[in-house]
């Protein structure tokens, strides 16, 4: 069997969307309906890279590390690189919310957290400590802790 080339299957793999300029994905789509790509060997265990990603890296260059490829337009099946750039979590974040696609979140209304505690467990996960032993001493869930740490939600006014 021939190695897959990712270029020739790329470009068979999306069709333009004449009304929005969306190229949309035809192929594989994850759960979040990102499209798919069989690259080989990466970093993901599959082989895999999000579609998205791979436009990024064949039509503008690398992604720097630490750095998203979000998307303007919204599509997650879209590949259009005049449709994509990079941010950070934080970015993507905050182009949720500005576009009405997610709520800010506040831990100090929801939890007994203050915003100190808050900052203490995120500056915590950085040094490595466990999210269940963090949990234990703030007295919420672990899931909690994993979501301050990864910044997955963030509170108003983020300082």
């Amino acid at each position: 069997m021939r190695p897959l080339n990712p270029l020739k299957f790329f470009e068979n793999a999306y069709i333009p969307e004449p009304n929005s300029g969306c190229w949309l994905w035809i192929r594989a789509l994850d759960i979040s309906g990102y499209g798919s790509i069989p690259v080989g060997h990466t970093s993901r265990k599959n082989g895999n890279e999000r579609a998205n990603r791979f436009s990024w890296k064949l039509h503008k260059g690398e992604i720097p590390k630490g750095m998203l490829v979000l998307h303007r337009c919204d599509v997650p099946s879209c590949v259009n690189p005049d449709h994509l750039f990079l941010g950070t979590s934080k970015d993507n974040y905050d182009d949720m919310v500005a576009k009405g696609r997610k709520a800010k979140f506040d831990y100090t209304k929801v939890t007994k957290l203050s915003w100190d505690n808050v900052e203490s467990i995120r500056r915590y996960k950085q040094e490595g400590r466990s999210g269940r032993e963090l949990a234990s001493q703030y007295g919420v869930s672990p899931a909690l802790i994993s979501m301050i740490g990864s910044r997955q939600r963030r509170q108003m006014g983020e300082r």
